[in-house]
């Protein structure tokens, strides 16, 4: 799954179509739960592990299978995270004052860490730990493999609300999801945002400007998200 980019949506919608009769009596939305109380934690609905996933669905004939991922602007998923993680988990909890290397509010701080632990787990493939902020900061296209495996996906984008859920709903039929699940699946996404989100946050707003108004800042995010704009043919931002 790629974070900060319905995640946690997605997750619960795979819950949903992995055991459709089981969810459907629960009688919950897929923008209800938040990650700390799937419907569902354990595989095989939910695999975020390749050896696992392979495993399970016999990957020798995994082409029976239908892969697709929900890729994002990689600024407006970076604000998204910080927004969530750096400022609003930090105030309703206060054993996370020390999440977000510890750099408060402070964005360049942020910004400064992460790109240094991108550079380290780049140059030599790993890192110890992997952390949190690893997890929802690392570049998309670093994720699920996509460097390998990118032609397995159909990918769609974040960007477009609207379009996302046509494209979305287009897709699951083709792949034959019943009419019944495609249809509370949209009721779902359409009527409800989940707990996380930071589109009509003031604060985003503020740490938005912020970094519209200082390029070299901008210009190490760019750096940061470098392969993903290319990957997944995003425009990237004018620093002149």
């Amino acid at each position: 799954m790629n974070t900060k980019s319905m995640c946690t949506v997605m997750e619960e919608l795979m819950c949903l179509l992995y055991d459709p009769i089981e969810y459907l009596k629960k009688n919950i939305s897929i923008t209800d739960r938040m990650y700390s109380s799937m419907t569902c934690k354990n595989p095989p609905a939910v695999l975020n592990n390749r050896n696992k996933l392979r495993h399970f669905i016999n990957y020798q004939n995994d082409k029976s299978y239908n892969y697709h991922i929900i890729v994002r602007d990689p600024i407006d998923r970076f604000l998204s995270g910080f927004v969530d993680k750096c400022f609003r988990e930090r105030i309703k909890d206060n054993d996370k004052k020390k999440i977000c290397f510890g750099c408060g509010y402070d964005i360049e701080c942020f910004i400064n860490e992460i790109y240094r632990r991108a550079k380290i787990f780049h140059d030599k493939g790993e890192l110890h730990p992997y952390i949190m902020e690893d997890f929802h900061f690392m570049p998309q296209s670093w994720k699920c493999y996509l460097n390998e495996e990118k032609e397995k996906y159909t990918i769609f984008y974040y960007t477009n609300k609207t379009k996302l859920y046509r494209d979305l709903d287009d897709y699951y039929k083709n792949v034959g999801v019943p009419s019944y699940l495609r249809e509370k699946i949209q009721h779902d996404l359409k009527s409800n945002f989940t707990k996380h989100k930071t589109f009509d946050s003031p604060i985003r707003t503020s740490f938005e400007n912020f970094l519209r108004n200082d390029k070299e800042l901008t210009k190490k995010l760019v750096n940061l998200y470098y392969t993903d704009y290319i990957m997944f043919n995003f425009t990237i931002p004018k620093l002149d």
